[in-house]
């Protein structure tokens, strides 16, 4: 009984020895399990060979080549002719020279890629006007642009004498001549001299840093500049103050929802126009914000003042005066201040005038701010006209 239960076991141990040996589905095929069936259980019959895999096939590099000479344009044109077709489609027409053809990818629509395309033009335009205004910012201050920045952000070189202003050019010259004059001296003296330079110099870093010079002056720095800025915001509340009480008073100042047509046919709101009223307010109470009359970005005149007079002369070619109730009112001591639309703050004198709108007031007997209205420069002419006002439309039931 005993035997009969042991040589169960090792028939068992066998069985499950020889289905672990089995090929996993679908890497062999039929013909494979059969023989390996036929070599476990039959003792009788022959143990077949398992069939043999392919090798993998390499393609040569002429294969390549043939391969893509069927797929290429001129190989395509050639078959279209032998066919008697036209050897160019319609898409190989209107392919431009060294533009690669725009290809739809997978899952985006013609109208979703034209729109992709569009952004990436926006991009590079806002990036072309942002290296703009920064030269021109830089222009302005009288200082350097940065080096290797374009105007049209396309070719990185060194700015030039034109584009840069005067006072900057000759601090520039300045210091390379300075530049050049210390490198002759250095090279004036002899070896001996030469070391004994480097070495107090390499003296007085290693006293610098024993004292942590550089980390006093970087402390020194820092406070120079909060207190220099505590003392600009101190100011600035004051003129803000000033300001307000003057705007709260001023008289005549439209509807924030209010529109108008400037002469160019520009539309602005009448919030655009009170945040100039309240911009001349604060330029007034600092003394008036400077700017340089430009063309382009070259400074072609003097320094002046905003708010400025404006004489409500007589346009030449319409034969009326900007303002006519201001001048039939008598009213002479008018001011003018930019208009800016659409933007968070209103002309704060730091760029070039921005826009041909120009908001006018006056002060009353009392003091008070009065709007006297809202002139602009026509196209093609130096005088000054008048805004239009866009009547509101109201919707209703009625309507």
């Amino acid at each position: 009984m005993v035997r009969k239960i042991y040589t169960l076991s090792a028939l068992l141990i066998a069985c499950i020895s020889a289905v672990s040996a089995l090929p996993a589905p679908g890497r062999q095929g039929d013909a494979e399990t059969s023989c390996v069936a036929a070599r476990l259980g039959a003792r009788d019959l022959h143990p077949c060979s398992l069939p043999s895999h392919p090798k993998p096939t390499t393609t040569s590099n002429a294969q390549v080549l043939e391969q893509r000479a069927h797929t290429s344009r001129k190989s395509r044109a050639k078959k279209r002719a032998d066919k008697g077709l036209p050897k160019a489609t319609a898409a190989d027409k209107n392919r431009i020279p060294g533009v690669e053809r725009v290809k739809h990818k997978p899952g985006m629509t013609a109208k979703k890629q034209s729109r992709v395309a569009e952004r990436k033009e926006h991009r590079a335009l806002a990036r072309k006007q942002k290296n703009a205004n920064t030269i021109a910012l830089a222009f302005q201050k009288q200082k350097m642009p940065p080096f290797g920045m374009d105007a049209n952000g396309q070719v990185t070189h060194r700015p030039t004498k034109e584009e840069v202003a005067e006072h900057a050019w000759k601090k520039y010259e300045k210091a390379q001549a300075d530049k050049a004059a210390r490198k002759a001296a250095w090279d004036a003296l002899s070896p001996e001299d030469q070391e004994k330079k480097n070495q107090a110099s390499a003296a007085n870093r290693d006293a610098d840093k024993l004292r942590n010079v550089k980390e006093k002056y970087r402390q020194r720095r820092i406070k120079t500049k909060a207190k220099a800025r505590k003392a600009r915001i101190a100011e600035t509340r004051v003129h803000v103050a000033a300001a307000r009480k003057q705007f709260y008073g001023a008289q005549g100042l439209p509807s924030r929802h209010d529109k108008f047509i400037s002469p160019q046919g520009k539309p602005y709101t009448g919030k655009d126009i009170r945040q100039g009223v309240f911009a001349s307010e604060y330029a007034e109470s600092k003394g008036g914000v400077g700017y340089k009359v430009t063309t382009g970005q070259r400074v072609t005149g003097k320094k002046n003042k905003l708010p400025k007079e404006f004489e409500n002369r007589l346009n030449e070619h319409t034969n009326s005066h900007p303002l006519p109730a201001a001048h039939h009112a008598g009213i002479t001591d008018l001011k003018e201040y930019p208009i800016v639309h659409d933007k968070k703050r209103a002309h704060d004198g730091r760029h070039p005038n921005p826009t041909e709108a120009r908001v006018i007031t006056t002060k009353d007997s009392a003091g008070h701010t009065v709007l006297v209205g809202a002139v602009g420069h026509p196209h093609g002419t130096g005088g000054h006209e008048e805004f239009k006002a866009v009547p509101v439309q109201k919707y209703g039931y009625g309507d």
